[in-house]
């Protein structure tokens, strides 16, 4: 069992990933390291020639694999070559060991590091934006629930303190605000197209406590939702 736990752990190459699409290779190389100690404790009887050369392939072919494909739906950059080049590279190792293990994951963070630093400084204010716009997609979709800088970050597969600083710069608001802001619009448009009672926008609107919703939306418009309905709508009639 404790082995499974371990071969998942190994195999598992979000963070190495996620390193790379951030253009850190110092932090992606590191972790990439940290990945050797899984074979330390294996029962290999020599640590440079571990029998594990299947797991090994699977690992860097699916490191290949992960960062071109994040790179593809991130950027919209098509690092077809970078991938055929990495697949040579993992190819043409042969009798696999931990030095060649490596070298082939060491090559393929820095060929992508490389071509995506390179695209993004071409294409930067766009890509930023890009980032944000996925952001903003994933915070109108799950509105409803509670939602952290955390798990925006995971989705779009970048660090929360990155996501944090381009927040910021793009919306002028902090990551926090901005949810809170989109909240309160849409409580505001359904209190005006709907008759459904506080509580329900509330729920709708991912506040847990209509009284928190209440306080919150006094204090951005002015005015409770109550009112808010009841001005507006004596207002257009």
């Amino acid at each position: 069992m404790e082995n499974n736990r371990g071969l998942e752990r190994f195999l598992d190459i979000n963070e190495i990933c996620s390193a790379v699409i951030e253009q850190d290779e110092n932090l992606a190389t590191k972790l990439l390291q940290k990945k050797t100690f899984f074979f330390v404790n294996l029962p290999c009887g020599n640590v440079e020639k571990c029998p594990n050369v299947e797991v090994m392939n699977i690992f860097l072919n699916s490191l290949n694999l992960g960062i071109y494909t994040r790179a593809l739906n991130l950027f919209g950059c098509n690092l077809q070559t970078c991938c055929v080049d990495n697949s040579l590279i993992i190819g043409n190792i042969g009798a696999i060991n931990i030095n060649d293990f490596v070298y082939a994951g060491s090559k393929i963070i820095n060929v992508y590091t490389t071509s995506i630093n390179d695209y993004i400084k071409e294409n930067s204010r766009c890509q930023h934006r890009i980032y944000i716009t996925k952001a903003k997609q994933y915070i109108e979709k799950n509105i409803k629930d509670s939602i952290t800088l955390e798990d925006v970050a995971r989705e779009i597969f970048i660090s929360p303190s990155y996501l944090s600083t381009l927040f910021n710069s793009f919306t002028g608001t902090t990551f926090v605000s901005y949810i809170t802001s989109f909240r309160i619009d849409k409580a505001k448009n359904l209190l005006l197209s709907t008759t459904l009672n506080i509580n329900d926008i509330a729920i709708q609107c991912g506040f847990s406590q209509s009284s928190y919703f209440i306080t919150t939306f006094k204090k951005i418009v002015g005015i409770t939702p109550h009112q808010f309905r009841k001005e507006i709508t004596a207002a257009i009639s």
